[in-house]
């Protein structure tokens, strides 16, 4: 039986990765947790269990966690949300750390290793299986869902929703199948993604640094989650295998094919893991 992640494991664990720590331990105390399937409709789930009796049994589960700056009723936990519930039996799990999230962006990053924390430890407590497990994070909400697959164990899939800059980050180590979707990683002072290679598979959409309609880094960053939410249901985002960084930019990979987003539990990458598929401007793109 699984024991909750104590903050002596997580801090031991991040360090054995190279990582800082942040200060306040207990600042995913604060988070909330609210279960979402075709039985019920935003009933909140104990940080300390027991186990929840209306998390449906043989589905997958999502885990929806916002960014700096969000909550759960933002765009992205209602559209994904929908998408998910409205086409496949699924149980959604959202994620609110609004109180941190609101913060400075320091603070919100300061706190991302303590909210993964909580996060690992209400699954657990609550009787969610790993092996059918799918966490979901945009921004700083990558990182917190690739820490807590990496605390849990066992998961199946992690998503990275063009993560943002944090010295704790997502590790292609934090599931079986690691995702990441980059989309604002111009390397500019005002981007807010990072382009590095993070995941199994690293989808850069139009070559991940700028996206077609948009006229600000906002914009380029909110495509990442909004790519996710059309490949559920609307769109196929066929992308191809890219032997290089420098195929990738130059719009040049003609390797094998691989879908970006949907909610599938386990793919098999090609080689390099980098992939890129070029979008329309207007949803669902």
């Amino acid at each position: 039986m699984w024991k909750g992640v104590s903050v002596v494991f997580a801090i031991a664990l991040v360090l054995a990765n190279g990582e800082p720590v942040p200060r306040n331990q207990k600042n995913g105390e604060f988070s909330r947790y609210y279960l979402y399937n075709s039985n019920v409709t935003g009933v909140p789930l104990l940080q300390a269990g027991p186990a929840a009796t209306d998390l449906k049994e043989d589905v997958p589960t999502v885990v929806l966690v916002h960014g700096h700056g969000g909550s759960y009723l933002t765009s992205l936990n209602l559209d994904v949300r929908r998408e998910l519930l409205e086409s496949e039996d699924v149980n959604v799990i959202v994620v609110d750390w609004s109180i941190f999230a609101s913060m400075t962006y320091a603070q919100a990053q300061a706190a991302v290793l303590s909210v993964a924390q909580y996060l690992a430890n209400a699954l657990i407590n609550n009787g969610v299986p790993p092996g059918s497990l799918h966490l979901v994070g945009f921004n700083l909400g990558a990182h917190i869902a690739g820490i807590a697959g990496r605390l849990i164990g066992g998961v199946a899939r992690v998503t990275g929703l063009d993560p943002s800059q944090s010295p704790i980050k997502l590790s292609i180590t934090d599931a079986a199948y690691v995702e990441v979707i980059h989309t604002d990683a111009s390397g500019t002072v005002q981007s807010n993604g990072i382009g590095e290679k993070l995941g199994h598979a690293d989808f850069y959409p139009n070559g991940g640094r700028t996206q077609p309609g948009c006229a600000n880094n906002e914009c380029h960053h909110n495509r990442a989650w909004l790519y996710f939410a059309a490949s559920i249901r609307d769109k196929t985002f066929t992308a191809n295998c890219c032997n290089t960084i420098s195929e990738k930019d130059s719009n040049t990979c003609r390797l094998s094919t691989l879908p970006m987003g949907t909610n599938r539990l386990s793919k098999t990458p090609c080689l390099s893991g980098i992939y890129r598929v070029n979008t329309g401007n207007t949803y669902p793109f």
